[in-house]
């Protein structure tokens, strides 16, 4: 459309310019050119209209269409109008766009930051039966300490009695560790209804106050004095005796030799060979008592009483599982919960309740520590198993020497014999 418009304007000014330069007046005509007039007065000077010529060009493409139409109309008014439009469009097409950048941008991170604060929240929010195990297993480890002790302790006090050692029951022989025995029966254990009714006899009178009947048979019922009881009030390192340290001590004499030997060494004393032969025997006889005693001395290390640290979480967590205060105060014992009952609490009682399950499907982190902390358990009480198992292994060995031995005497009394 500009070329078209241009190229009208461009003849238009060519024929208004030939008709300037060539007028029917002579000397109208002269006077605008500096060429001879001749008849019929026409310029001859063809320079001189061609210089017009291109200086009306020249105006009117600078003038004309430059600066009246382009720079004045199109440039000012148009183009700068399309640019700005253009420009608009653009911009405003990246501002819109970057604003949805920016925007996708922080959503993004406000998204990331919730979420890492809600795995904050929830893997950091210990569950109740991880504080559990921490509370139960407080005082394991001194527990676990006493447990050796009172081992140790029992141990000292059934060798003492069997060698005859001073301090111990049978330190003015045997007839006398018999007498205290029977006395202990007498007073602290004797039921006056065995032997229908006629252990009266022997027993004090059913009324005595000294007679209680949680102790009746006591030092030769094992179940009652030991296996029926997760705890006992029981603790040889504390230098006070108690009831059921004086039952524990009267079934151990019970068990494991019953009838002494060391005073067997007395007779022979003119004959000191004889004594130191029958001396060998005797300590290769206790040993081996004393090695089936140590395990009932670990049973009852095991249930003597604890440190006490963890008791009050203990009492807390057998009644949320269903047990009165009574019954669960009866669980402990007259003492402190013992390294058994820490066990049994850990390793069974906790897994028999619906809520320890429920607590489960808290969060993976939680169920991640419960997981950790019952692995921590197993792997205490497969260190208990592992003792056991080396004790059971020392008891078999001695049996079997045992058996080997009672198998060759006859042969070897028949060969020397003949």
């Amino acid at each position: 459309m500009f070329f078209f418009l241009r190229n009208i304007f461009l003849w238009l000014l060519a024929v208004v310019a030939l008709s300037a330069m060539f007028p029917r007046d002579a000397s109208a005509s002269c006077t605008c050119c500096s060429c001879v007039c001749l008849p019929p007065y026409y310029c001859c000077d063809t320079g001189s209209v061609s210089s017009y010529i291109s200086q009306a060009f020249s105006d009117f493409q600078n003038k004309f269409v430059m600066d009246e139409y382009y720079n004045k109309t199109y440039k000012k008014k148009g183009l700068q109008a399309q640019a700005d439009q253009f420009r608009d469009i653009a911009l405003n097409s990246a501002l819109l766009i970057g604003v949805f950048i920016d925007g996708t941008a922080m959503n993004y991170s406000l998204n990331k930051m919730n979420a890492a604060k809600s795995r904050t929240l929830r893997d950091y929010n210990v569950s109740e039966e991880v504080c559990k195990f921490g509370t139960l297993s407080r005082s394991l480890a001194a527990s676990d300490v006493k447990v050796a002790a009172n081992q140790a302790a029992l141990s000292a006090i059934m060798l003492t009695r069997s060698m005859g050692g001073i301090g111990g029951i049978a330190e003015a022989g045997t007839g006398d560790d018999i007498r205290k025995r029977a006395d202990y029966v007498a007073t602290k254990t004797c039921n006056p209804s065995d032997n229908d009714n006629s252990m009266s006899a022997i027993c004090l009178p059913a009324n005595d106050p000294g007679l209680k009947p949680q102790n009746y048979d006591a030092d030769m019922d094992y179940t009652l004095a030991v296996e029926s009881k997760p705890s006992l009030n029981v603790d040889f390192t504390s230098g006070t005796r108690t009831e059921e340290e004086d039952a524990i001590i009267a079934l151990s004499y019970n068990l494991y030799g019953h009838k002494l030997l060391m005073k067997a060494i007395e007779n022979e004393e003119a004959q000191r060979e004889m004594a130191l032969e029958t001396n060998s025997k005797t300590r290769l006889v206790v040993a081996r008592r004393n090695a089936a005693a140590n395990s009932f001395a670990v049973i009852v290390g095991m249930k003597a009483s604890g440190s006490g640290g963890s008791d009050a979480y203990m009492l807390g967590a057998l009644q949320n599982l269903g047990l009165s205060s009574a019954d669960a105060t009866a669980f402990a014992g007259a003492g402190h919960f013992s390294y058994f009952a820490q066990m049994e609490m850990l390793s069974k009682k906790l897994y028999q309740t619906p809520s320890f399950y429920a607590n489960l499907m808290n969060s993976p982190a939680n169920v991640r520590r419960v997981t950790a902390a019952m692995e921590a358990v197993d792997l205490a009480q497969t260190r208990d198993l592992y003792n056991s198992t080396i004790r059971s292994e020392a008891l078999m060995a001695i049996l079997l020497d045992l058996t080997a031995t009672h198998q060759e005497l006859p042969r070897i009394k028949s060969k020397y014999t003949q």
